[in-house]
């Protein structure tokens, strides 16, 4: 936020109220942040998306000062509106190895299929993704 004022300027007794912004969601999931955002008193915006969550969610603002609505007065700004996109991010497929992790073939046996990994898993909001495996080798005499 910027210009931040408790009233017009020159007002007695406008510049000394305290100003504090009201946060409301208007639309998306409230799921999305892991609570609803906050504006400090110098405009500055603080949220906190929430893990594997992702999408758009609009939310009002107003500032409100200290002053009250006496002599038909007005504490409350017009209403403005922000929204948050938070973009998805590729998580790490999990597995794990069988144990004993060692595959032992003799040079003339040919094309082999030996079972590797168990537990394989994403997140659910990544399931129709491909997955594949890609093995190097790292330790003895190739060939």
């Amino acid at each position: 936020a910027l210009d931040i004022l408790a009233g017009p300027a020159g007002i007695p007794g406008e510049d000394a109220q305290a100003v504090v912004f009201v946060v409301t969601q208007e639309s998306g999931s409230s799921a999305l942040l892991a609570r609803l955002p906050a504006v400090t008193a110098n405009g500055t915006l603080l949220l906190e998306p929430s893990a594997d969550e992702n999408g758009v969610a609009l939310f009002r603002v107003m500032a409100m000062d200290s002053g009250g609505v006496a002599r038909e007065g007005s504490d409350a700004s017009e209403p403005r509106f922000f929204s948050v996109v938070v973009l998805p991010r590729n998580d790490p497929t999990r597995f794990a190895l069988l144990s004993p992790a060692v595959v032992s073939v003799c040079h003339d046996d040919g094309a082999v299929r030996h079972a590797l990994a168990l537990n394989i898993s994403s997140p659910e909001n990544e399931a129709g993704q491909p997955l594949s495996f890609l093995l190097h080798q790292v330790a003895g005499a190739a060939g």
